[in-house]
């Protein structure tokens, strides 16, 4: 006995716009958090000898996270920065300026 299968057609995708959540918009509008200034900062990946990467902020002390690869540590670094910022603003202590020089590491 032969079964068939029926076959899935693929569910068209819809563009969404995305909207700021409420808590959000509440802080854009209170000036918590400022709109479109975008910061620069510089990171440092550090090997490490049981593997994976060690991913320092210099200009934002105790930024520090780990990742399994390069790619995953610099997600890891851009969400390590967001979430220092936001607790800055959040204690109202200033930002740090964008990182404007050059940085060479070597090992």
């Amino acid at each position: 006995m032969k079964t068939e299968t029926k076959k899935r057609m693929p569910r068209k995708t819809r563009s969404r716009r995305v909207t700021p959540s409420a808590t959000t918009r509440t802080m854009l509008n209170n000036g918590a958090m400022p709109r479109r200034h975008v910061r620069s900062y510089q990171i440092v990946m550090r090997p490490e000898p049981e593997g994976g990467y060690t991913v320092l902020v210099p200009s934002l002390p105790g930024c520090i996270t780990y990742a399994p690869t390069t790619e995953k540590a610099r997600a890891m670094a851009e969400d390590a920065i967001r979430a220092y910022i936001a607790s800055l603003h959040k204690h109202d202590d200033p930002i740090p300026p964008s990182d404007t020089g050059s940085m060479i590491s070597t090992k």
